[in-house]
Order: structure tokens, then sequence, then C-alpha cells
């Protein structure tokens, strides 16, 4: 027959066993990306998100590669996303001529420009989420610290917030087996609850209005309108994420007719279906090409 006291204690460990379980889900919790405004569930990065780093249950050793969380002005233009590598024991880190990375992000709220260090090598669209892959190929090595930004502009779309996620991490093409911490980049205030006139008079600015023929056997003719006197772009990408075609122009001033333009794409792109990409540093406008020869 058990005892009271053997009961007892079965049920003290049980109920330790509870507490520590519910302190590490609340601990995880609070980690940017599984909580509030970091993820709605709804998250396209959450299938792709690698380990994140709970403050307090590491090794000192270990290294981590952190994501920023920015809360940015929605006007602002050449943000600054740092990746900051967490090195505090000095570990030896893959020769940045073997490293490369690759980092996702919401297409809608943010348009990289360039890296400070390294090179992109690669941009690619999965849905609403842009992989974008960097080489540091001839960069000085970096032990600790701000390892590199991704230079861009944020953009009026249907949402807020991205989550900036370091999804791929190799060293001589191996995966590196080093901690992962994903960030948030957050438009506010100013996205729409301060009547931003970003929304309020460019919502509607930036189209695509015509291809033609779509599809076609050789040159096509793209009809577009912008809102803005900035420097605009029109950029044709294959399905792989190169692309085959840029241009770009400032229009001369805020008349209907400066606003306007026709661009001639080349009758020699091959066939197969493209992304046709037009924007300014506000916001951006996507469609469909398909061509058949």
């Amino acid at each position: 027959m058990k005892t009271v006291s053997t009961i007892l204690l079965k049920r003290g460990m049980a109920l330790a066993a509870a507490s520590i379980v519910a302190a590490a889900a609340h601990a995880i919790a609070q980690v940017p990306g599984n909580s509030g405004m970091y993820d709605n569930g709804a998250n396209p990065l959450n299938a792709q998100r690698r380990s994140a780093v709970v403050q307090g249950t590491r090794a000192a050793s270990d290294v981590i590669w952190v994501m920023p969380s920015i809360n940015t002005d929605p006007h602002n233009r050449g943000i600054h996303l740092p990746i900051t590598l967490q090195n505090p024991n000095g570990r030896t880190i893959c020769d940045p001529n073997s490293l490369q990375m690759t980092v996702a992000y919401d297409a809608t709220v943010f348009f990289i420009r360039s890296v400070t260090r390294g090179t992109i090598v690669s941009k690619t669209l999965g849905h609403d989420t842009v992989y974008v892959t960097i080489s540091f190929a001839g960069a000085a090595p970096v032990t600790d610290g701000v390892f590199t930004e991704l230079v861009g502009d944020v953009l009026v779309g249907s949402e807020q917030s991205t989550t900036l996620d370091i999804v791929s991490l190799t060293c001589a093409g191996a995966p590196v087996n080093d901690s992962l911490q994903e960030g948030l980049l957050y438009l506010g205030p100013g996205f729409c609850e301060n009547g931003s006139d970003r929304l309020l008079i460019y919502t509607a600015g930036l189209k695509i209005n015509k291809i033609a023929p779509n599809p076609t056997r050789g040159a096509v003719t793209v009809d577009v309108t912008t809102m803005e006197v900035v420097e605009t772009w029109l950029e044709v990408y294959a399905m792989n994420g190169n692309r085959i075609f840029a241009t770009s122009w400032t229009p001369a001033s805020e008349q209907e007719s400066d606003m306007k333009r026709e661009i001639v794409l080349p009758a020699d792109i091959p066939s197969g279906t493209y992304r046709m990409v037009l924007r300014t540093p506000e916001r951006s406008d996507v469609q469909s090409l398909i061509i058949s020869k």
C-alpha cells in the first residue's frame, strides 16, 4: 500500500515538472516571431524558421546570428537592417570566402537595393516572400558585431510588418550549426493611423496599365503611370529570379504627360513566363508576362 507521503511526493514532482514546462513555453513565447505582433500564425516564413534563441538558456560559447527588430517611419528611405554576429567566446567563424547566407522577408514591405558587406548573388520570389542570397567572398573576416547590413526602402503594401529571417547559412556548401535568430521590420507610426499621404495620395498612383500583346511572340509594349517625381524602375524577372531587363527614369514633373510612359521590351527575350515589376522607393506593381515563340 502506498503511503500518504509517497503520494504527496509524486504529486509534488508532477507539479514541479508542469511548472518547468510552463516556464519554458512562456520563455519561448517572448522570443520575437513566437507571439504578439511578431507572429499571427499566418507568417509565410514560419515553415523555414530555424532555431529561436531563448535568453538565458544558451551556452556561453554559442555563436548567434541575429536579424534586427526595428520600428521605422514608413516615409524613410535608405533603411539599414543590420545582421549581427554574437560570438562572446571568440569561436572560429567560417572563412568569408566560403560563407553564404540566405535571408527572407515579405516582398510587400521591404525592397533591398544592396548590402554593406558581401554581394547579392540571387533574389527569388516565392508567393509574397523574397529570398536574397548573399556571398561574402573577398570580405574581411568579422568575428563579432555587425556582420553586414541590408540596405533598401520600405514599401506601401497590404502588410504593416515583416519577419526578417535567416533561412540558410552555409560554409563551403555545408550548413552552419550556429543559432539563427529572426527579427522584425515594423512600419509605424505614420503607416495609416496618422493619415500618411503616402497611402492617401499614392496608393493608386503607380500602375502597369497595359502589356500588349500579352501573351506575345516578339516585342511587347508596356504602358505605365506614376505619381511621383522620383526614380522609377521597370524590371523583368525570369521565374528563377534572374533579372533579364531593366530600365529607369525620373519624371520631369507632376504633369500628367510626364507621369505616363511607354516602354518597348526587347524582341529577343526567350519564351517563358516572366514577372514584370514597376517600382519606386514607395511602392511597386507586379504583372505577369508570357512569351511564346
